[in-house]
């Protein structure tokens, strides 16, 4: 007995598990959204690559230090002819040898035998010299590794340095905003096709209703008919509508699985099949138009990365000027092996180059022009849509009390025709029409609660507040279909 209990604890355990797990609401899915999204995770990517880009140029301006070693080996011959050698070396020695002959003269030998001496000297050196090899081959061979430490450090560049700094920088900002704004594309993308199933939600069981209904008329009047109360051409007129409801109704559940797949597609789970969050509008509260527009020139994301385009433009001119000044280092060697060294200043400015300097500063400033139009455009474009929403906002609030009132008359009209009809004075027609107008109204109310959702999603993703959309939905003045 305790372990059927235990096992019927365990079913009720998964049931209502399973339950949790089927059902979603808008916050559960703006979370699983913001951590689960591709775009999401790859924007977030992209700006972390980009810090690390300005990180790495931080330090341009520093001493730049190296090791430089050299390892040479090296084999040489050469053939060196001594023939000049030769000859110079006879005359040198021949020289000394006459000079030495006079002076035996002046010794006392006499002149045939100071003759008959170097005569003898001369043919002997003659014969040395001869044999001396006409050419000498060298072969050569050694090695060396010679280490030194070298210093360069840029004083004056233009320039060039400072902006490639601020380019960086300024990517890094502007990609954070990137990512922010792909969070709050990501949040309204999120909220089209969540409330976008629930408004096909909402039309298919608008359509069920009639169908339904309908079904029951047809119902009635099989009996109706068999009675005598009315004709075969009138029981005909209530299947004409039921199967029209009917059509209606298969369309309407096509749609609306459609959109549930594209949602169960953006959040990469196929286990949703109830929504819980439900479609609202608020009846008076709105957000003020002048704080909005403060908002989307100040705090919209969007318009932050505009200013952030004219920044950047700017920078890249000051870029293009630096290619036209000098530049000048500061640079050092040392090599330990022999205490060797050298300091020094070394500067550097281009007279001529291939590549036309004045054109690409010309060409800087005009895209620095034309980045300040984009984005005074760009704004202007922004508000006309953010105004267009607000009025849409502010049409989905009035058209919501209207429609309140058309239900309760729609509601009470198919009362009348359905107890006129019983009573004989009423048409087919009749009840038809007021099925048809009352399904009709409580369509037009979950379109206008979905276009009253968009309008406010817009306009809180052109102020750069997306995130706080669910705060309108807990709003003491909401109304949820």
């Amino acid at each position: 007995m305790q372990l059927c209990a235990q096992f019927i604890g365990v079913l009720i355990g998964i049931a209502s598990l399973s339950t949790t797990a089927y059902s979603y609401s808008f916050e559960q899915a703006e979370s699983d959204l913001l951590t689960q999204s591709n775009r999401v995770q790859a924007s977030a990517l992209l700006s972390q690559a980009s810090e690390q880009e300005a990180k790495a140029v931080q330090g341009l301006g520093r001493p730049t230090v190296s090791l430089n070693m050299r390892a040479l080996s090296y084999h040489q011959t050469a053939d060196i002819s001594t023939q000049a050698l030769k000859t110079q070396l006879a005359e040198d020695i021949g020289q000394q040898l006459d000079h030495q002959s006079t002076n035996l003269g002046n010794l006392g030998l006499d002149a045939i035998s100071a003759e008959i001496v170097n005569t003898t000297t001369h043919t002997l050196l003659n014969r040395a010299i001869s044999r001396l090899p006409n050419e000498v081959h060298l072969d050569a061979k050694d090695s060396s590794f010679t280490p030194s430490i070298a210093v360069t450090m840029p004083i004056y560049t233009g320039g060039a340095i400072r902006s490639s700094q601020q380019i960086a920088k300024l990517g890094a900002q502007r990609q954070s905003l990137s990512e922010l704004e792909q969070i709050s594309l990501e949040r309204l993308n999120l909220i089209r096709l969540y409330f976008g199933a629930k408004l096909q939600q909402a039309l298919q069981h608008s359509a069920k209703a009639q169908y339904d209904a309908m079904q029951l008329h047809v119902n009635n009047a099989h009996q109706l008919e068999r009675v005598g109360f009315i004709s075969r051409g009138q029981r005909m007129q209530f299947e004409v509508a039921r199967n029209q409801a009917q059509q209606l109704y298969q369309n309407s559940t096509l749609t609306y699985e459609q959109s549930l797949f594209q949602l169960q597609s953006l959040l990469n789970s196929q286990h949703i099949s109830t929504l819980t969050t439900p479609l609202f509008i608020n009846r008076t509260l709105q957000p003020n138009w002048d704080s909005l527009v403060n908002k989307l020139n100040t705090n919209a994301p969007t318009s932050q990365k505009l200013a952030k385009d004219i920044e950047l433009a700017n920078e890249r001119v000051g870029l293009a000027k630096s290619a036209k000044k000098p530049k000048v280092f500061a640079l050092g060697e040392y090599t330990p092996d022999d205490g060797d060294w050298f300091v020094g200043i070394a500067a550097n400015y281009t007279l001529y180059s291939g590549l036309d300097r004045d054109a690409k500063i010309q060409a800087a400033n005009l895209q620095a022009q034309a980045a300040a139009l984009s984005a005074t455009q760009a704004t202007t474009d922004l508000t006309s849509a953010m105004h267009l929403s607000y009025l849409e906002l502010q049409h989905a609030q009035r058209t919501q009390s209207l429609l309140a009132q058309n239900k309760s008359a729609a509601i009470e009209n198919l009362r009348i025709q359905r107890l006129a009809f019983k009573e004989g004075f009423g048409t087919v027609a009749d009840v038809v029409d007021a099925e048809t107008r009352l399904q009709q109204v409580e369509s037009e109310m979950a379109t206008n609660a979905y276009r009253y959702v968009m309008a406010l999603a817009n306009l809180l993703h052109h102020t750069g507040e997306l995130d706080q959309f669910s705060h309108y939905l807990h709003q003491a003045d909401v109304i949820t279909l």
